[in-house]
């Protein structure tokens, strides 16, 4: 892995785990709790046997999206989804059926901003209008 793009992980993690609220970063309203004891969202697994999480950025696409979820189908799988707001806006059925099917789908900002330059505000604004997106699609 790159220099480049290992300092961007960081940076990313930085920003969100001091920066922002917690309530701002995940998509969901309900906290982190919530979900745990619903047993519906997984957060981390403890066991000894190798496992791996799935995971897709920069999504959804039309293109790509919809082969990752017949995927997901036929080995009956699940998925985190980080999509963009923008990108969300315009592909409401796969988010629907990421949903439906259920995949968890998670904020990765509105226009996907370059984060070294992004100002706090603007940051705080991006992620707000994707959940935003995501709420007004799966309710």
């Amino acid at each position: 892995m790159s220099e480049v793009i290992k300092r961007g992980i960081l940076l990313i993690f930085l920003l969100t785990s001091f920066l922002i609220s917690q309530e701002d970063v995940y998509a969901g309203k309900k906290s982190r709790a919530y979900w745990e004891t619903r047993g519906e969202i997984i957060w981390e697994v403890h066991t000894n046997r190798k496992v791996i999480a799935l995971t897709f950025d920069d999504g959804p696409d039309p293109r790509y999206t919809r082969q990752i979820l017949d995927l997901f189908d036929k080995y009956k799988a699940k998925g985190t989804f980080f999509v963009m707001g923008r990108k969300a806006k315009r592909n409401v059925e796969l988010i629907k059926e990421m949903e439906q099917k259920g995949h968890e789908i998670a904020n990765h900002t509105y226009h996907h901003p370059q984060l070294r330059t992004i100002t706090l505000p603007n940051l705080q604004r991006e992620i707000r209008d994707t959940d935003d997106v995501i709420h007004a699609i799966t309710g």
